[in-house]
């Protein structure tokens, strides 16, 4: 009656227990234990313990421990239980003990226990070690594994099948593969073996991810006679096979021979099976087949289509399961929150996160990952700060209880935080977790949040810390991916080439292929695309990123062509160009000045390759038009656009009106720019340049007090390089470096020795109305000229320097770096916001207009004296004239005015050359190098012709005065490529003037030693030669045949090329082809009876056939 009132009324239990103590002492000790099996209540167990001591009922002690343990009052069971006599009876409580702790993961706690209890005498059963192994395999702790391993085998226990299949287990969660294999060979041959200690195997390899020795051990299986595999082998096995098809659908195969397929537990591993197969078809085949569904079923196909991406499929089941009234669990809501997260539907996230919590279900650690995953993925940082102060109040501890669950949580929140640009607070999560105890996520997550924010430095030095001795965490390829863009950044090559080797060394280039777009990203932003192009070249599995960052790096660098020539073999191999493809293509060609190619390509795009033109290809042409100068093409092309143009558009076409000084349509951009986007700093910095370049001071000031009143800043330029310190930043007049003053000290060296040749200050670029004086001192304390003169302070001659700015550099400091790197040892490579320019020897890579004309201030400077001593003329504007005309040989763009002009400054030049006072100055000076650019154009138009005609004559009269020097100068250009070009392409009268610049070269010593030194030059010029005589035989003309027989007889004085001729002088000089042009001309005459003798007469002694450059003239 007792027990039934108890069982009754719980809650009363010990006002009855008192009242029923009372009423009949005599009677309570004979109902005692049966009274403490039913006790529920702490107070209720406390009462019996207290009249257990008062009555001496000392025998009871033992059912006493039942009923604290009942109550989880470990500590006082504990107390009594260390009282006890040990008694194999007793051993049950210890058991009892260890079994409780064990699934509340109190796993050290058992560990205590069983020690304790082997101190104080207790023998433990096979019902201890089973818990104790369970305990040791969940620390993942081998070595205490082994100690109770030794255990088992002290206390008899290594015949005992249910101890040996925990041993085996025990192993398998520790990654002991080998011990477990080794425990259950020994199991098998004592013959104890039983299905769970094949089960017990296999789920060994299953969990380490070793499917080939599971499936080997499943087959073992089936083919033992005394076991047969069950459902729990069959899901073991199923885990195993993971994302193989093959494997999965051949145990898939024995399930239904076997016929386990019908048991839920078997169909639900079979589901997920082909789910991970991304095989939903499969999968739902299955489902559907299946009598017996439980939750577990649903939530198999619900994160399936979550997984795959089919959304859409994933919501449908959902609200299916909740029409059928399906009891969802935590699985189900994660699985759909997880899959709006992964859309970037951080609201919808949130929603549905909001609607599990109002349907009693309580989120796991994997949900609300999910959810600071969508926030993260979307930017809803006010979402993700709800889900921050939830995990506060519900789930992160910081206790040390759960630090797996704890770790997730806060990955999950620097993720968020770093990813909505909060780096202050991400980095104080960053800093809860003691260094110490962070997994590889942890730093990734904050390593990849500087990164993605341009806090490159931080980045890189948060990377060193993982490394070092005390966090050492081996880096995955998402931390390497985030290092290297970091690298990227900066510009840092020596630590990304390191990053390179470590590459190498863990394989990932070779299993990732984004590790390897990372490093193509690397090389090229740090000015090696060709080691880009290596990387690439190696790749075993490319992807669309792939190609699109090759042909990008190349755009970056002027080299328009290269990324022209890569989306062609990407063409080759079947990938389809896409929008992001064409902008880089626009992009390359912008900034290689083809304009006719990438017209062709914006037009080809929707017609050829289905792409329609989007805003950002209409910035692309808006900028290529721009950098030509055809401004008033590009603000047509603005207008005609399909839809509304964006802030990059006017932008664009802004920075064109810079280039090119245009005034009124820079205006009519920056006002319809400054309506789109009213805080951009560039807009107005670009629209005072271009008021600055046109001296409307009034109008800079207008601008400055538009930007103060609109609190608008200006972004500081600062520009980095690297030191032996590491990375180095400079900002405009910084004196914060230790080296400050010999930095200054060098840069005002090199701006007094660039003044010498001609630099002079382009004040445009300072953007106040002070003295040219003082606006020079402005311009000097740029960033990227700081950052050069350190580097030239720090670096051998000879090593290439490598800056970053991060604004486009100004065309003073472009105009000065050029003239810098005409007098120093070293290759400049810059790279700005906008691309690369790689200064060598006074010249640019980026052929942009503002380049070439801060050139010609150096050719007006010098020559301002000069010109007006030999000429009498005031020839400053006319020098001026000759650099302006740059920007329209490529694409041909040269009016016959334009040409005239040119010309005239030309023959003035040509006056200087000629002079003997002004000679060598003009040698000294490089002018010739200046007038190349017209040799290289191969337009036949009149207006080139006259140009490159004008061009030679001024080297023609370098060296009709035969002096050395000029010779030595020459032979260090590429005068003779191009002279032999325009032998081959141009005007008789041009190729008669080239002809005979090429003739006196030879005539001097120096010249023909040069020509017939390497086979490849005297080929390149017999070669041209033979043309030229083969085109006479159709077209005579005495006045070029002449120049071209000097030039063979020269070459016959020197053995190897006469030994040469014998074989490949044309035959239409040995015969009467050209008697009629040579009828009158007596000298040249003699000059080709005087070479056919030459190449007549005896061969050279010592030199024997072949051994000239006959084989090569041959071939």
């Amino acid at each position: 009656m007792a027990l039934l009132l108890i069982r009754r009324k719980p809650n009363q239990v010990l006002k009855f227990v008192r009242a029923f103590f009372f009423t009949a002492p005599t009677t309570f000790p004979l109902v005692t234990t049966k009274l403490l099996k039913e006790c529920n209540s702490m107070a209720c167990a406390k009462f019996f313990h207290q009249q257990i001591l008062v009555q001496g009922l000392d025998h009871r002690v033992a059912d006493l421990i039942g009923a604290y343990m009942a109550c989880d009052a470990h500590t006082p069971a504990m107390a009594l239980l260390e009282r006890l006599e040990p008694r194999p009876l007793f051993v049950f409580w210890w058991n009892e003990f260890i079994r409780h702790a064990v699934p509340s993961g109190l796993l050290n706690e058992v560990i205590g226990l069983f020690r304790r209890m082997q101190r104080l005498g207790w023998r433990p059963d096979e019902y201890t070690f089973p818990f104790v192994l369970k305990a040791c395999g969940e620390l993942s702790s081998i070595w205490l594994g082994a100690s109770v391993h030794a255990a088992v085998w002290r206390n008899g226990f290594e015949e005992n099948v249910f101890v040996c299949n925990a041993v085996v287990t025990m192993y398998g969660r520790c990654g002991a593969l080998d011990e477990a294999r080794k425990m259950f060979e020994e199991v098998l041959e004592r013959g104890i073996v039983d299905v769970v200690s094949w089960n017990s195997i296999v789920a060994a390899y299953s969990q380490n991810g070793d499917s080939e020795n599971a499936l080997r051990m499943f087959g073992r299986m089936t083919k033992n006679l005394s076991t047969r595999p069950n459902a729990f082998s069959l899901v073991n096995v199923i885990s195993a096979c993971g994302s193989s098809l093959t494997w999965g659908k051949q145990v898939h195969g024995f399930a239904v021979r076997s016929g386990l397929y019908e048991d839920v537990f078997v169909g639900n591993a079979i589901v997920d099976m082909y789910a991970k197969c991304e095989m939903m078809d499969k999968a739902k085949k299955v489902f559907e087949q299946m009598k017996v569904k439980d939750v577990v079923s649903w939530n198999a196909m619900v994160t399936g289509y979550s997984r795959v991406g089919e959304f859409e499929d994933a919501i449908c089941l959902f609200e299916k399961m909740r029409a059928e009234k399906i009891k969802l669990n935590v699985v189900t809501w994660s699985a759909v929150i997880a899959g709006f997260a992964q859309r970037d539907l951080g609201h919808e996230a949130l929603d549905m996160f909001r609607k599990m919590q109002a349907s009693g279900v309580d989120p796991n650690v994997v949900t609300l990952v999910s959810l600071l995953s969508g926030c993260a993925s979307a930017g809803a940082l006010l979402q993700g700060k709800e889900i921050h102060c939830y995990t506060i109040k519900r789930v992160l501890n910081l206790d040390g209880k759960d630090p797996e669950a704890d770790l997730m949580i806060i990955n999950g929140l620097i993720d968020m935080y770093a990813k909505c640009k909060h780096l202050k607070v991400a980095r104080t999560m960053f800093d809860l977790i003691e260094p110490t105890e962070r997994h590889v996520v942890t730093w990734t997550a904050m390593i990849g949040g500087y990164a993605q924010h341009g806090e490159a430095n931080d980045a890189l030095a948060l990377f060193s810390q993982m490394l070092g001795r005390d966090n050492y965490k081996k880096p995955n390829a998402f931390t390497i991916s985030c290092a290297l863009m970091a690298c990227a950044h900066l510009g840092a090559l020596r630590l990304g080439k390191q990053i390179h080797a470590c590459v190498i060394r863990s394989q990932y280039d070779s299993k990732t292929p984004f590790v390897s777009n990372c490093l193509i990203d690397m090389y090229c932003k740090s000015g090696y695309v060709d080691i880009a192009q290596a990387v690439f070249d190696k790749m075993q599995q490319r992807n669309f990123v792939s190609w699109t960052s090759l042909m990008a790096g190349y755009g970056m660098h002027g080299r328009g062509k290269e990324a022209l020539w890569v989306f062609d073999d990407m063409k080759r191999v079947g990938l389809a160009a896409d929008g992001v493809t064409f902008v880089v293509l626009l992009y390359a060609c912008s900034h290689s000045g083809m304009v006719d190619e990438g017209m062709i390509y914006f037009n080809e795009m929707s017609k050829d390759y289905g792409v329609t033109p989007g805003p950002e290809h209409y910035a692309c042409m808006v900028d290529l038009l721009g950098r030509a100068g055809r401004l008033g093409e590009a603000l047509e092309l603005i207008k005609s656009m399909p839809m509304e143009p964006t802030a990059i558009v006017w932008y664009s076409l802004l920075g064109g009106c810079r280039i090119h000084a245009n005034v009124e349509i820079g205006e009519y951009a920056a006002n319809r720019l400054l309506e789109l986007e009213s805080q951009n700093d560039g807009s107005y910095t670009l629209l005072s340049n271009i008021y600055a370049n046109a001296r409307r001071w009034k109008d800079v000031a207008r601008i400055r007090s538009l930007m103060k009143h609109r609190g608008v800043k200006k972004r500081p330029g600062c520009s980095w390089v690297q030191g032996k310190e590491g990375t180095i930043t400079f900002f405009v007049g910084d004196r914060h470096h230790p080296q400050s003053q010999q930095i200054y000290e060098i840069l005002g060296s090199l701006i007094e020795r660039i003044k010498a040749i001609g630099y002079v200050p382009d004040t445009s670029f300072a953007l106040h109305d002070v003295g040219d004086e003082e606006k020079g001192d402005l311009l000097f304390e740029h960033s990227e000229k700081l950052a050069l003169a350190y580097a030239i302070l720090t670096t051998p001659p000879g090593t290439p320097i490598r800056i970053t700015k991060n604004l486009r550099v100004c065309g003073d400091c472009h105009s000065a770096i050029t003239f810098i790197s005409m007098i120093v040892k070293h290759e400049i490579i810059l790279r700005d916001s906008s691309r690369f320019h790689h200064f060598k020897k006074g010249s640019c890579s980026c052929r942009e207009e503002r380049t070439i004309s801060r050139l010609g201030s150096f050719v007006m400077e010098f020559f301002w004296y000069y010109c007006r001593i030999v000429t009498g003329i005031q020839g400053v504007k006319i020098i001026v004239e000759i650099v302006s005309i740059y920007p329209v040989l490529s694409p041909p763009n040269l009016t016959p005015a334009q040409s005239n002009r040119v010309c005239n400054a030309l023959a003035l030049l040509q006056c200087v050359a000629s002079h003997p006072d002004t000679r060598m100055l003009f040698l000294k000076a490089h002018i010739p190098l200046y007038l190349y650019p017209f040799l290289n154009t191969t337009s036949k138009s009149r207006p080139f012709e006259y140009l490159r005609l004008t061009s030679l004559g001024v080297i023609g009269a370098l060296v009709k005065v035969d002096e050395t020097e000029v010779i030595s100068f020459l032979l260090s250009t590429e005068i003779i490529p191009l002279c032999l070009r325009t032998m081959e392409m141009g005007s008789e009268l041009s190729k008669t003037v080239a002809t005979f610049i090429v003739q006196k070269i030879l005539l001097d010593e120096m010249g023909l030693n040069y020509i017939c030194t390497t086979a490849e030059r005297f080929f390149a010029v017999g070669r041209v030669l033979g043309s030229m005589v083969a085109a006479l035989a159709e077209q005579p003309s005495s006045r070029l045949l002449k120049h071209i027989i000097r030039c063979y007889l020269r070459l016959s004085d020197n053995p190897r090329a006469c030994e040469a001729l014998r074989s490949c002088l044309p035959e239409m000089l040995r015969d009467a082809t050209f008697s009629s042009c040579l009828r009158e001309d007596l000298t040249t005459r003699r000059w080709l009876q005087q070479l056919l003798q030459n190449v007549s007469g005896s061969r050279v002694p010592g030199l024997q056939p072949g051994g000239g450059f006959e084989h090569m003239m041959l071939n």
